[in-house]
């Protein structure tokens, strides 16, 4: 049975003034009437006004046998379900969970307030499945979410292979036979070079740049040497061309030969006084010289070296030419050495140095051709002069610079 509307509200007033008094609390004077009214409030005025007793903080489970349990659950039903602290899993909560129409309703009786506890009570349980799948399933996505950003960032360091791999081209070929599904062939990631994987070049190149420096530094007198014969040597070639005159027709390192005879002259000297042939020598040091003798010394760097009689080569040369200009007399040899060395024993008249080389010449000034034999002279060396290669050339500079060296 039901209170009418207006009994209902005069309860309310009068237990909301009292509880404001503080007659809820247990020895106060009026807690009895309060009680009272409490009681009629949820037993005869649940459909007309909503009233949520001040004790009733949280629900509380009647454990009276007496007490009838419709009472019981119209009491707990009044405060509605408990709110889940975590804020998305109380919006999960709501979205899950819609209250049926009768449910709804602001003013049920007690059987119904029954009814939508035990179907809040169903959906709760259901709710709490639902709601431990879902973190695992979230859980699962976040792990491989993770894992496919690990392998995306593998990946973009190394180059994908185009090459399939061996068992999706054997299920390309034959598909009919290959009961498997086709699968992309996965990238195998590589690991990452270190920075110490390049210290083998490094070194390789620092030991190049040193054995460079080591044989650079070794044959370093030695390749300033043969510059300086060489420099040397075209300095004097232009010294004779400027010192001596226009008497003088300097034809330079020639080679002449025939089917015979083959014969290369290091510097030609023509003119009304005579031919001239000047033969360089790459020798340094201090000289020692026996006109008599096969080979001539030479030391340096505390160290005897034996080359053969320059004047040996002259004389062949010498020999050579008369044969080829058919001149019998006036073909005058001279040995020339470098600016550095130094002579031990007396030298013969035909051997100077770079510098003396143009007064020797000059001292022979007695005419012994006109004009008519010296252009007949100069006509029959172009008729003989070949061109001598770079690698003829090569050779004999390399003998030149190779004395025989005799323990």
């Amino acid at each position: 049975m039901q209170l009418s509307e207006e009994i209902c509200k005069s309860f309310l007033v009068e237990a909301r003034s009292l509880e404001r008094a503080g007659a809820y609390q247990k020895g106060q004077p009026s807690y009895n009437r309060w009680q009272r009214l409490d009681e009629r409030l949820r037993l005869f005025c649940s459909d007309v006004v909503v009233y949520t007793s001040h004790q009733q903080d949280k629900p509380k489970v009647a454990t009276h046998a007496n007490k009838p349990v419709l009472q019981v659950a119209s009491a707990q039903l009044n405060q509605g379900p408990e709110r889940y602290k975590n804020a998305k899993k109380q919006a999960a909560w709501v979205d899950f969970y819609q209250p049926s129409a009768q449910c709804q309703k602001a003013n049920k009786t007690a059987q119904e307030h029954v009814n939508c506890n035990e179907e809040a009570t169903e959906n709760r349980v259901q709710f709490e499945q639902y709601w431990l799948k879902t973190l695992e399933q979230q859980q699962v996505n976040a792990e491989q979410q993770k894992d496919d950003e690990e392998a995306d960032k593998e990946i973009a360091k190394v180059e994908p292979k185009s090459l399939p791999s061996q068992n999706a081209q054997k299920a390309i070929s034959n598909p009919a036979q290959s009961n498997t599904p086709m699968v992309a062939p996965t990238v195998q990631s590589q690991p990452e070079p270190s920075k110490w994987s390049n210290v083998g070049s490094y070194v390789w190149v620092v030991l190049l740049i040193a054995s460079i420096a080591v044989v650079a530094v070794t044959l370093w007198p030695y390749t300033k040497r043969a510059t300086s014969h060489f420099l040397n040597r075209l300095q004097l070639h232009r010294f004779i061309k400027q010192s001596i005159g226009d008497n003088y027709f300097a034809f330079g390192k020639v080679c002449l030969g025939t089917h015979n005879h083959r014969l290369d002259v290091d510097e030609l000297l023509v003119s009304k006084f005579g031919v001239f042939v000047i033969q360089y020598q790459s020798q340094a040091g201090s000289i020692w010289v026996d006109s008599h003798s096969e080979y001539w010394t030479q030391s340096i760097d505390d160290e005897r070296h034996y080359f053969e009689n320059p004047f040996e080569a002259l004389n062949k040369k010498i020999a050579v030419l008369r044969e080829f200009l058919d001149i019998n007399t006036h073909i005058y040899g001279c040995v020339v050495f470098p600016k550095d060395v130094y002579f031990r024993t007396p030298m013969p008249n035909e051997v100077c140095t770079y510098s003396d080389a143009p007064g020797l010449i000059k001292a022979y000034n007695q005419v012994c051709f006109d004009d008519e034999q010296i252009e007949q002279i100069k006509i029959q060396i172009e008729l003989y002069q070949q061109d001598s290669s770079l690698i003829e050339r090569i050779k004999q500079a390399t003998g030149r610079f190779n004395p025989l060296q005799l323990n």
